[in-house]
């Protein structure tokens, strides 16, 4: 694994890449994070930044399925509810709805009550379903607004498929770096992790501890490595001196980022914790770093 870190080419981070797997659900709607609804592709269930069964409730006057009435229960799902939906036959159809999503064992709500049958032709909803694709490029904490490098739209009448579009939001290329947010940290971490010696290592210390700054500018290169948020700061201890150090070197040739063109994009700002027990005990498997 050293040997691989010692070049900056693009086919090792392309390498790196494939070798990192990160898995997100986009809990980000109503300014605190949120289970969302499903889509179901196939075999393949994906999620949604819209909500159909919300223009149903409108129309009925009360938020209930039979006599549940569904309200949050707590601040991850304040709908009260996770549905599933699926695209068949250009018709919108909603196939489940599950309740208790804030603890171990969500419940399925039996739709015949409500509908009398299952799955139910979505005849009420009259909108654009949206389904987010590939990585989150830039999470908002608000209102499905994170970036994710594209989004499916589907365009509903009457529950009736109009028409799908697509929007990419990346421009690819292979020559520069998915700036994915969770890959982008988990990358420079795993290079700054990995360009460390044993012996480097023996003389930090267990009790200490500091954050990392790396950002960003416009034209989509690192242009500030600091100790602390903000303003930066004078690295005191030998764990702060060391890391810093390897930092600048290891990502002197850090490629540029690919292009993202949502409006509400920003040059990324990355932080990194570092803990000298994590650093110290790697086989520690609860709290140590294992990328030795």
């Amino acid at each position: 694994m050293e040997v691989f870190f010692v070049s900056f080419n693009m086919r090792k981070y392309i390498f790196l890449f494939l070798t990192i797997t990160v898995g997100i659900i986009p809990n980000d709607s109503f300014s605190t994070g949120q289970y969302v609804d499903r889509q179901i592709i196939g075999n393949y269930t994906s999620w949604i930044n819209s909500n159909p069964l919300e223009d149903y409730f409108k129309i009925k006057g009360e938020r209930a399925i039979g006599k549940l009435k569904l309200h949050g229960t707590c601040t991850a799902i304040w709908r009260g509810y996770v549905a599933t939906w699926k695209i068949k036959y250009d018709s919108l159809f909603l196939v489940k709805i599950q309740t208790g999503f804030c603890g171990k064992n969500p419940k399925t709500i039996d739709l015949t009550v409500e509908f009398g049958m299952k799955p139910i032709f979505a005849s009420w909803s009259s909108h654009i379903l949206i389904r987010p694709k590939g990585q989150i490029v830039q999470y908002f904490h608000t209102d499905y607004a994170s970036i994710f490098e594209e989004k499916i739209y589907y365009s509903i009448k009457n529950g009736i498929l109009e028409s799908t579009d697509s929007k990419s939001f990346v421009e690819i290329d292979s020559e520069k770096m998915l700036p994915g947010e969770r890959y982008l940290k988990d990358t420079i971490q795993k290079l700054i992790l990995y360009s460390l010696e044993k012996d480097e290592r023996r003389n930090f210390k267990e009790e200490n501890s500091f954050n990392l700054f790396i950002s960003f500018n416009d034209s989509d290169f690192i242009n500030k490595i600091s100790i602390g948020y903000g303003e930066a700061k004078s690295p005191v201890t030998i764990m702060e001196k060391v890391i810093l150090k390897k930092a600048k070197e290891v990502l002197a040739a850090f490629p540029q980022l690919m292009k993202v063109t949502h409006e509400r994009y920003r040059p990324p700002n990355v932080n990194f914790f570092f803990n000298g027990h994590c650093l110290l005990f790697p086989e520690d498997r609860e709290y140590g770093w294992d990328y030795g």
